[in-house]
């Protein structure tokens, strides 16, 4: 996602366990990432639920903003390039997650008629997590909920035109 300066972590081979607003700590163990790549574990919001909007499993949105990051977003550049020069499908690097935690707690968001979800910046993936959940709820008369409102305020406003 070069536009946002993010990276996209699809993680296929999870397909469940994990509920809106959750996220979980991951560590890149490929010698793409270097030595800073596996010492640390790293956290992200998960961006979707199980089974939305045509997933096949977690994702997981990396906004470069620190050396970690974007030493993430390089490899997964030139990852593309690799496989775009080769007409190959999207490359993989080996991911180690740990997770999920947190959460929304108690609260349960589809027993309300209404919800406002605020978010600034990367911080998007939380909500749109959420506004899949309460989608996903709607749709199997689960929900309570009638409007959906969602508010996405960005430093740079070219940022959500994109």
């Amino acid at each position: 996602m070069p536009s946002l300066g993010s990276t996209r972590i699809d993680l296929p081979s999870i397909k469940s366990g994990w509920c809106a607003g959750q996220y979980v700590r991951i560590r890149i163990l490929s010698s793409e990432m270097g030595i800073r790549g596996w010492p640390v574990a790293h956290p992200f919001s998960i961006a979707n639920v199980p089974g939305m909007c045509g997933s096949t499993g977690m994702v997981l949105i990396a906004k470069k903003t620190g050396a970690w990051t974007t030493e993430l977003y390089h490899a997964a550049s030139r990852m593309e390039d690799d496989c775009s020069e080769k007409g190959a499908a999207a490359g993989s690097l080996r991911v180690l997650v740990e997770g999920p935690y947190g959460g929304t707690g108690a609260m349960i968001m589809s027993s309300y008629t209404s919800a406002l979800l605020v978010g600034g910046g990367s911080g998007i993936t939380f909500v749109l997590a959420q506004a899949e959940e309460l989608v996903r709820d709607i749709t199997l008369g689960r929900s309570s909920v009638c409007h959906i409102e969602l508010i996405w305020t960005t430093q740079d406003e070219g940022e959500c035109r994109r």
